[in-house]
């Protein structure tokens, strides 16, 4: 078979060199043309060049590869969830915190007290039982004690972003002042202070600054409330400067989303893949 396809591609570059030397440089270009066409038919695109679809084409593509990298996190996440539910054992009530919340919290454990700094880097890959035994044991450790901020600040944080994101006419309705508190339970938006002088004063006044009200508005709207899938829509939030916020990156947009939804969508920041490579998984860490 291998033979007779070169065969013909042979037969081929030979008769369009045949074609190509019937034709001195004297002859109109559009008389080689036709003749390649009637020897091989007119396989040019049918609507011709679509210049104008040249953005396009590249934005799709780079949308279908950012799906690809959150469809493994969200495969990653899903299996660690299920050894989760199968434990049988909960930190909060899910009416108090949502089982997406609470994970999140078993996660910054994980990156706080086992995978700070670069140690996440030098996790091995797992799979199967030993991926399972490695989530169990420090499961086990998770539900060993009491953690403070997930008891006491974590379900006035739920109550906070939800009173001023959970639909569109709340978030039409709140101020900058109501909207800022909501976005700063975010941990990728709230340690952001590290970066600025003056800490959460000079973090506030720099977000307002850069970014109008009703932009603040429209873009956490589209974000949370929008009719495109919710993986489009946070692709387009952190790469599409037409849905972007100044001072927000990919970490803040996914972890929002995680917060205000009634999808099960998690929460995936920066500690979030970390804490998931360190656990083993083969995951797209960022920052």
């Amino acid at each position: 078979m291998c033979l007779h396809f070169w065969g013909k591609i042979k037969d081929r570059l030979q008769n369009y060199l045949n074609i190509y030397k019937s034709h001195d440089s004297n002859n109109v270009t559009h008389l080689l043309e036709k003749d390649i066409i009637n020897m091989f038919g007119d396989i040019s695109p049918r609507e011709g060049v679509q210049v104008g679809k040249k953005k396009q084409t590249k934005d799709k593509i780079f949308l279908e590869s950012y799906r690809r990298t959150y469809q493994e996190f969200l495969t990653a996440y899903r299996q660690i969830e299920e050894l989760y539910r199968r434990d049988g054992r909960r930190q909060q009530p899910e009416e108090v915190v949502p089982l997406r919340i609470e994970m999140d919290q078993f996660f910054s454990f994980i990156r706080e007290v086992h995978a700070g700094g670069d140690m996440w880097k030098t996790a091995p890959l797992l799979s199967g039982k030993e991926q399972e035994r490695l989530v169990k044991d420090k499961l086990e450790e998770w539900f060993s004690r009491r953690w403070k901020y997930l008891d006491d600040t974590i379900p006035d944080h739920i109550e906070m972003i939800n009173r001023y994101l959970s639909s569109k006419s709340s978030i039409e309705n709140a101020n900058i002042e109501q909207l800022f508190r909501a976005l700063d339970v975010c941990h990728s938006f709230h340690h952001r202070l590290r970066f600025f002088l003056g800490g959460h004063e000079t973090l506030k006044g720099i977000f307002i600054s850069d970014n109008k009200l009703e932009r603040i508005k429209e873009v956490i709207s589209y974000l949370l409330h929008g009719n495109e899938d919710f993986i489009t829509r946070m692709g387009n939030c952190i790469f599409d400067e037409k849905y972007s916020l100044s001072q927000v990156g990919r970490s803040f947009v996914q972890e929002l989303l995680g917060w205000v939804n009634k999808e099960d969508i998690p929460i995936c920041n920066g500690r979030t893949v970390k804490a998931l490579r360190y656990l083993g998984y083969n995951v797209v860490v960022f920052n």
